[in-house]
């Protein structure tokens, strides 16, 4: 049995593979510590009952001078709240997440020497993350091309995937829903648990636009904001589009399961999602995020047939009904790439189990 102290951001993206991680050690009998700070509790729902967690400070260096000068401090606390804990609880090794949330952690288990796992979920090396790559004893990756690795020793980088549900995976079980004449076509619309405002503005419309043929057979599962959900309803009512409209689903693994295609952002955790339950999607890469990194994502799935991108910046009614169109009128496009994106699958939760036993039983 080992000691794990996991360190994660505050983000689904970074929170939900450190959860699937958390309890695959637990069922190999390994203790684990997450270290966060308090945006974690806003997961509590995620959180399982008996998990282990300890707050620190931190923060992100952005605003003005007295801003990240606060932040500085933040940071520099949180360094030695991270170091507390860890010279108690004493960890084999410190398993680190990413965001900036997770910085402290990691610098503590360095200046302790502790060894120290960073898993990158996207394909651009976190900002945290890349400023601790030199003294990292594993780096785990999601992506076969992953940048700013930079001069990185290559034998301690390992694919393994990005961590995702067991329910998501046994998605793989049920075949792709191919598209059959007289039968609904289904649409899954992911916004992130909030909704995307562009989504709930573009969607509708490209949907409205379709041939009158190809409308009649759509169905629709769409994530909206609150302040969006009326009237995007009201616009599929109005033309007897059948849909579905939520904030949130609490039913994605089944709604995915039965989905021809998927039109979202292309986060980490939804571009794992995707490849574990082998369903195309449309991304649309959030344009502001770090690094790019939500495009890079999404081309690592393009570059493989497996998806299509439409950037923001061209995410209009014009652009995505004309690719509706070609895709619900030539099935066999969207079979092709569900086939493509399942080939990309690894079972990423037991592989970085794995890489982590091995690594201390070797080093004890």
């Amino acid at each position: 049995m080992y000691k794990f102290v996991i360190a994660t951001g505050g983000t689904g993206g970074h929170i939900f593979p450190a959860l699937v991680l958390l309890n695959k050690l637990k069922r190999k009998g390994h203790k684990s510590l997450i270290v966060a700070d308090n945006r974690f509790l806003n997961f509590k729902d995620q959180i399982p009952k008996d998990a282990n967690y300890k707050i620190i400070c931190t923060g992100s260096l952005v605003g003005n001078i007295f801003a990240k000068l606060l932040t500085l401090i933040k940071i520099i606390l949180g360094i030695f709240q991270a170091l507390l804990i860890l010279y108690r609880y004493k960890p084999n090794m410190v398993l680190s997440f990413g965001g900036y949330i997770s910085f402290p952690t990691m610098v503590a288990a360095v200046i302790l020497r502790i060894p120290l796992l960073i898993h990158e979920q996207n394909s651009v090396i976190g900002k945290a993350n890349r400023i601790l790559l030199k003294w990292t004893d594993l780096i785990s990756i999601s992506f076969e091309k992953t940048k700013g690795l930079g001069k990185v020793n290559k034998d301690k980088v390992f694919v393994t995937g990005n961590p995702v549900k067991d329910e998501i995976i046994k998605i793989r079980n049920k075949a792709y829903p191919v598209i059959k004449p007289n039968k609904k076509i289904k649409i899954l619309v992911l916004g992130g648990s909030q909704g995307a405002r562009i989504l709930s503005k573009v969607v509708p419309d490209a949907i409205l636009a379709l041939d009158d043929q190809l409308k009649k057979h759509i169905e629709i599962f769409q994530q909206c904001r609150k302040k969006d959900i009326r009237k995007v309803q009201d616009k599929y009512n109005k033309h007897e589009i059948k849909a579905t409209t939520a904030t949130f689903f609490n039913d994605v693994p089944q709604k995915l399961a039965v989905s021809n295609l998927v039109i979202c952002r292309s986060g980490a955790s939804t571009v794992s999602e995707l490849i574990a339950a082998g369903r195309p999607a449309i991304f649309v890469p959030l344009a502001i995020a770090a690094d790019h990194h939500q495009f890079f994502n999404a081309k690592a799935m393009s570059d493989k047939n497996a998806a299509w991108i439409i950037e923001e910046k061209e995410f209009n009614c014009f652009n995505l009904s004309r690719l509706l169109n070609k895709l619900l009128g030539e099935p066999k496009l969207l079979f092709k790439a569900a086939t493509n994106i399942e080939s990309l699958f690894i079972d990423s939760g037991n592989k970085l189990l794995h890489l982590i036993e091995k690594f201390c039983a070797t080093t004890k």
